[in-house]
């Protein structure tokens, strides 16, 4: 994940039956890493930055914020999230096949709670097979592209104007 200067990467390092991810933080002008963060579990993912914090899709807890300044977790958002995306001051999390939920990224980083959020859905029709969607957020609508299970790719668009 690029944002300004700075280059977010993440490894999976795995020997034997242990596994780990490894979260780094570079300097693109000269290539330096200006912080390294080694975390438990064997799933890779995309990173998000929102400097100075990092954003991470974990297997079954959710979607987890990194402080990189201090190297801790700052929060955990409980909860499936199949994908995400951080857009301006809103962090879009992929939920199911046909569902977002929308929430502010200050919120999250001041940890307050409740959190406020808004659950976006939209309609599939027949079963829900195939690949799980990537979601592509824009201005004012959300993409949603899947494949069936007869190999097809669907696109849903979500118009979020109200």
């Amino acid at each position: 994940m690029l944002e300004g200067a700075r280059l977010l990467t993440l490894s999976l390092l795995a020997w034997g039956s242990a596994t780990e991810r490894e979260l780094r933080l570079w300097r693109i002008s000269d290539g330096t890493c200006i912080n390294t963060l080694v975390m438990p579990g064997g799933v890779a993912g995309f990173p998000a930055l929102h400097y100075p914090h990092a954003f991470l899709s974990t297997q079954s807890k959710g979607l987890d914020i990194w402080d990189l300044r201090s190297g801790t977790r700052a929060r955990t958002v409980g909860g499936p999230v199949l994908g995400y995306q951080v857009r301006g001051q809103l962090i879009f999390l992929l939920t199911s096949h046909s569902r977002a939920k929308v929430l502010h990224l200050r919120e999250m980083l001041a940890d307050r709670d409740p959190l406020w959020s808004r659950e976006v859905e939209w309609t599939v029709g027949g079963p829900v097979t195939g690949s799980i969607p990537k979601i592509q957020v824009e201005p004012c609508r959300i993409l949603a592209v899947a494949s069936t299970g007869r190999a097809r790719d669907v696109i849903h668009v979500v118009n979020m104007i109200h």
